[in-house]
């Protein structure tokens, strides 16, 4: 819906995206005080999750609202993004890769760990309790198990009219950690440590580009990630022939490694596993139906287009025929949609040594395009580039300096920010 608002126009897409994901954060879908989303709720409205996290899941809601924050800016899903971040971190962090889920239930009771009554939450927040009561609906919350649900009541914006923006956010986030703490008390649902190649992929992918929106380090991601590509196998510790979405998922990881780092190890990597793809696609065609998450052939589209940017290589498409809901092929739909209107663009710097590249660099990679690949180029590379990139280097030589190129049409050097953003919305 996003990648549709932005081509078309018509903002609708971004409207109703916006609309969701904050319903979303606010609701019980959402850990509203550890951060990361539950894997679904038995009703329309967010209210009543069912408690179980999945790896996966929060790896593709990631990568959802850094592209949904990148389009909007909005303070809701900053928050979700950071406290999602927060959460695999602290709580699905193996050391050198990341578990698989955590159980909805503990003690035998569906939700427990999450669920409180009242009189642990006032014992818990002391003088801050009436507050956070009206923070998170406890008077007219939904109850599982005899225990409360936590949403939110007192929404962010309601909260910032109130307090302030920097007392109202610093007050939500203390009442969190008091609750957080208080939590830790409690025995934690089971873990499934089982280390599968094709969520820790999606994951290391979303922490990079999140990494980049939040300004944290990558030495979390990437170490996952060269944990991934060091055993292709359907588990990371196992010896069972990997899927094509466990290849596609750690190729798309690469990619976007190669992005963020500029280390071509990455990108090596990158093609080597999609020349593999397109032998085992001989054998074993791509699922093309999304279930709750991207099917492999959705993957592999995104994949292709992805490598053809970065190689400089004409398209090649395969007719796919499209049968029943089409929700359940949102990821090829958006795909076709992109390739066809062609809104894919490469945004190439020119790293001239100095500290322009980092800044020319970073808006790059948090403007919003539907399909985008960053690449950051040095001159002792031009070897290795397209013949239009190479082209780039005797262009304004001086300074670093940044190139959008849509297909292999680009714009002239640009030396500023805003520039780049500009161009970026005009091209489509």
């Amino acid at each position: 819906m996003l990648d549709y608002t932005a081509i078309s126009g018509d903002d609708v897409g971004k409207k109703v995206s916006l609309f969701t994901a904050k319903k979303m954060y606010n609701g019980a879908i959402f850990d509203q005080v550890g951060g990361g989303y539950h894997r679904y709720t038995v009703d329309r409205e967010w209210k009543i999750p069912h408690f179980e996290k999945l790896l996966i899941d929060n790896a593709e809601i990631m990568l959802s609202l850094v592209k949904l924050y990148e389009a909007t800016n909005d303070v809701d899903v900053k928050d979700a993004l950071e406290r999602t971040y927060a959460f695999v971190k602290r709580e699905m962090d193996m050391g050198e890769t990341f578990a698989n889920s955590l159980d909805a239930d503990s003690d035998g009771i569906e939700g427990y760990y999450y669920t409180w009554t009242l009189e642990e939450m006032e014992r818990c927040l002391a003088e801050d309790f009436d507050l956070g009561k009206k923070i998170f609906g406890i008077s007219k919350s939904e109850e599982v198990e005899g225990r409360k649900i936590l949403l939110r009541d007192l929404e962010n914006e309601k909260l910032i009219q109130i307090m302030g923006k920097d007392k109202a956010l610093s007050k939500l986030n203390s009442i969190r950690e008091k609750l957080l703490e208080c939590r830790k008390e409690r025995n934690p649902p089971f873990k499934d440590i089982n280390d599968y190649t094709h969520p820790n992929a999606r994951m290391s992918e979303a922490m990079l580009y999140t990494s980049t929106l939040l300004g944290n380090s990558y030495d979390l991601p990437l170490k996952i990630l060269r944990k991934v590509r060091s055993s292709p196998h359907r588990r990371i510790t196992g010896n069972e022939e990997p899927s094509l979405e466990d290849m596609a998922s750690v190729a798309l990881a690469d990619i976007s490694a190669f992005e963020i780092s500029s280390e071509r190890e990455f990108l090596d990597y990158a093609r080597d596993i999609s020349s593999a793809i397109r032998e085992k696609i001989r054998s074993s065609k791509p699922y093309p139906l999304d279930s709750p998450n991207e099917s492999s052939a959705s993957l592999i589209s995104r994949l292709i287009a992805k490598m053809s940017i970065l190689e400089g290589a004409d398209l090649k498409t395969e007719e796919v025929k499209f049968a029943g809901s089409p929700s359940f092929y949102a990821g090829l739909i958006d795909t076709n949609f992109i390739l066809q209107k062609g809104a894919l663009s490469h945004v190439v710097i020119v790293d001239e040594g100095d500290s322009l590249a980092d800044q020319l660099h970073r808006v790059a990679l948090l403007s919003f395009y539907p399909l985008k690949i960053v690449e950051r180029v040095l001159d002792s590379e031009r070897d290795h580039l397209p013949s239009y990139v190479r082209a780039m280097f005797d262009v304004k030589r001086g300074s670093s300096r940044a190139f959008v190129c849509i297909g292999k049409s680009c714009s002239q050097p640009v030396t500023d920010q805003a520039s780049i953003k500009q161009l970026l919305k005009t091209k489509l």
